[in-house]
């Protein structure tokens, strides 16, 4: 059996200090495993820790009860997961499949290039990096110390996220 559940009181404050803009918190649940559902199944067998599919986020062996509580590791990718969900909010189904199914093919296919924010030129703004790079940098973000964390901040500068 699959526990799914609702954001914690402590997950919720926590997305309160990254997200600018006010999210449907109430209708998020968090899913330990792919319950039922084949796209999160397929997920996993690729090796994704995890995946977002609106308000839904299905986590892997990363589960936890509440990730305002956990490891940096784990607050990271929850952190990750709900720029999703903050995402698909903004531009909703049909942009956010657009944009991400543009964002795969300009990374030609490769799916872990997607996720890459590093390479890309230092004035590229935030809200053009692709849809991964953009959940990576707000998830990195939560690690103090990042190796990456002065390019984040430039990058979040005038976002909102995370009061930039």
């Amino acid at each position: 059996m699959y526990e799914i559940r609702p954001l914690t009181a402590g997950e919720v404050a926590l997305c309160r200090g990254i997200f600018p803009d006010p999210l449907p918190y109430e209708a998020v649940r968090l899913v330990d495993g792919p319950a039922v559902n084949d796209v999160a199944e397929i997920a996993f067998r690729n090796g994704n820790g995890a995946i977002t599919l609106r308000r839904t986020i299905y986590f892997g062996h990363d589960y936890c009860r509440d990730f305002a509580a956990a490891d940096l590791g784990r607050r990271s990718l929850f952190a990750h997961e709900m720029t999703h969900v903050w995402q698909w909010s903004r531009l909703g189904v049909p942009r956010f499949l657009l944009r991400y199914a543009r964002d795969l093919i300009a990374c030609r296919g490769r799916a872990a290039a997607m996720y890459r924010y590093q390479d890309d030129p230092a004035d590229l703004p935030f809200t053009r990096s692709r849809l991964e790079a953009q959940a990576e940098m707000v998830g990195h973000y939560q690690v103090p110390g990042h190796q990456r964390r002065a390019l984040i901040e430039a990058k979040l500068a005038g976002t909102g996220l995370y009061g930039r």
